[in-house]
């Protein structure tokens, strides 16, 4: 074999193991790129997972809110009439004194 041909025939080799390293390593990427698209998968799911509940969080929120406005509008009609009593209560009073006033002038014999 000529030195040629044996030149030929390494470098032919050389190139046939370039080309089986090149192979593994698209091999290689392309797994990884696997990978990859498997977790942006599992992140998107969480992603989504976490919006609805975060929405969930919203409305039990916006629910809350509601009713904390109603505790606040029950708490300020109870004052308003504790304020009304306590005005009907003095004016008791007042009138009870008047009586309590006029019918004392009486004298039982």
């Amino acid at each position: 074999m000529s030195d040629l041909e044996r030149n030929v025939k390494e470098s032919l080799a050389a190139q046939d193991e370039g080309n089986k390293a090149v192979l593994g390593n698209l091999e290689e990427m392309k797994s990884i790129g696997h990978t990859v698209s498997d977790g942006i998968g599992e992140i998107s799911t969480g992603s989504n997972l976490i919006l609805d509940e975060m929405m969930s969080l919203v409305e039990s929120s916006r629910d809350l809110t509601a009713i904390i406005a109603e505790i606040t509008r029950g708490g300020e009609a109870i004052r308003e009439a504790v304020t009304e009593i306590t005005a009907v209560s003095q004016r008791n009073r007042e009138l009870l004194d008047q009586i309590s006033r006029e019918t004392g002038r009486f004298t039982i014999e």
